[in-house]
């Protein structure tokens, strides 16, 4: 069941989701922004699935103008400004903004958040699927 746009701002005011501006609660969500972290994959590693293994990642570098670029092909795990705090009888869903994907960014199918899940930000797995455009993100940019 989604919730409503009073249900939302309930939420955001017992501290359920922080760091929401009222501008980000729509009708039925709430648009969530890029945080500060940004790993990319080290592209030379080998992970092994039967040994739950992952990926070995790196600190993506910045762009003199504090952006970061995700070349095609690129996939990063990043941060959510916002910090969650779901009571027991909550679960929340992750979608990437249509107008994001349009652009070729891509968020792969784990934005998920379980009931209780407390203290804690959204960790975003993104992808630059496109064949030859570079795509420029920034903190605090609606994801």
């Amino acid at each position: 069941m989604l919730m409503t746009y009073h249900e939302l701002i309930s939420l955001v005011d017992a501290g359920v989701i922080e760091n929401v501006q009222p501008q980000q609660i729509n009708a039925a969500s709430i648009e969530i922004t890029l945080g500060d972290i940004v790993l990319v994959e080290d592209i030379s590693s080998v992970c092994d699935l039967t040994r739950k293994e992952a990926p070995r990642l790196r600190p993506l570098e910045r762009e003199a103008d504090g952006s970061w670029i995700l070349h095609p092909g690129d996939f990063v795990l990043a941060s959510t400004e916002q910090v969650f705090n779901l009571p027991h009888h909550v679960a929340a869903e992750y979608k990437l903004k249509s107008s994001l994907a349009r652009s070729g960014l891509q968020h792969l199918l784990a934005g998920w958040c379980d009931p209780g899940w407390h203290g804690a930000t959204l960790t975003l797995e993104l992808i630059n699927v496109t064949r030859g455009t570079s795509i420029r993100i920034r903190s605090g940019m609606p994801i």
